[in-house]
């Protein structure tokens, strides 16, 4: 009985806790010809200088790894190095200015701004370009930020997000 009791208060714990790092997901059949995503707040670092616009790969900010006191979200910056591929928040989906806070694709079809070329099934890796994804960088360390599903050179590209 006693482990019983031990076992309920810990799922209840667990209930009441707030969640590290919160999904707002949907299947494909909520929104006809879409497919399955899931979506995270992200706030992007107010001396964030590089455009953040839809495609931009985002990466944790962890200097400052705290959570917007408002509403949760986590910070969040380009990224000018492949090390920073472990820590990738999501693909901004649409324009969001510095200090701001937004949703980002964590899993899903969208779009995603790569640095040089790319053929429709390879995989994308955090690119040492800031915001970008590359067929190379980090395939050794990491696992691919997406999937391409359309051929591109330097520009945005229909790709399938896998960040989660």
């Amino acid at each position: 009985m006693k482990n019983f009791k031990i076992l309920v208060l810990m799922i209840a714990v667990l209930l009441v806790a707030s969640p590290a790092f919160a999904f707002q997901c949907q299947t494909g059949r909520d929104i006809e010809g879409s497919s399955d995503s899931c979506w995270t707040s992200v706030k992007v670092a107010s001396n964030e200088t590089t455009l953040v616009s839809q495609g931009t790969v985002l990466v944790f900010d962890i200097a400052n790894a705290e959570r917007d006191a408002d509403n949760g979200a986590f910070q969040v910056r380009t990224t000018t190095s492949t090390a920073a591929s472990a820590y990738v928040a999501g693909v901004a989906q649409s324009s969001i200015t510095s200090g701001s806070t937004a949703l980002v694709l964590v899993r899903g079809k969208g779009k995603i701004k790569v640095q040089g070329a790319v053929t429709s099934g390879n995989a994308l890796f955090v690119s040492s370009t800031a915001g970008r994804a590359a067929t190379t960088g980090g395939e050794t360390q990491y696992k691919p930020v997406a999937f391409a599903l359309a051929n591109g050179t330097t520009t945005d590209v229909d790709a399938y997000i896998t960040v989660v």
